[in-house]
């Protein structure tokens, strides 16, 4: 839906990103990521152990679940921010190895 809700700060578009669960990179924590991670977690689909992903670096963690979104105004200046979502498609070809190259690609920096 087009249009800007200025008591929150930013478009009706980015207000419904935030309802389906897509938020901007640097809002996703740690704890919220696992927390989503674990509603979508299945041994049996997954090549990937969870706790292989509890206490990585945040930078790592984003890296190996989050993916783009779409983007949204916010901020009373119209500022274009990316919004990312868990996406569970990625779970689905994630595995240990590449937890381990996150971490250490997130340590590169």
């Amino acid at each position: 839906m087009a249009g800007y809700d200025y008591k929150r700060k930013m478009s009706n578009n980015a207000v419904d990103a935030y309802k389906m669960g897509a938020k901007p990179y640097d809002e996703w924590s740690a704890a919220e990521i696992i927390d989503e991670v674990q509603k979508l977690y299945d041994p049996e689909q997954h090549s990937f152990d969870i706790n292989n992903l509890i206490g990585i670096p945040i930078k790592a963690l984003r890296m190996c679940v989050l993916s783009y979104s779409s983007w949204h105004h916010t901020t009373r200046k119209y500022k274009e921010t990316d919004f990312y979502f868990v996406d569970g498609k990625k779970l689905l070809n994630l595995t240990d190895s590449d937890i381990k190259k996150y971490i250490e690609y997130s340590k590169q920096d």
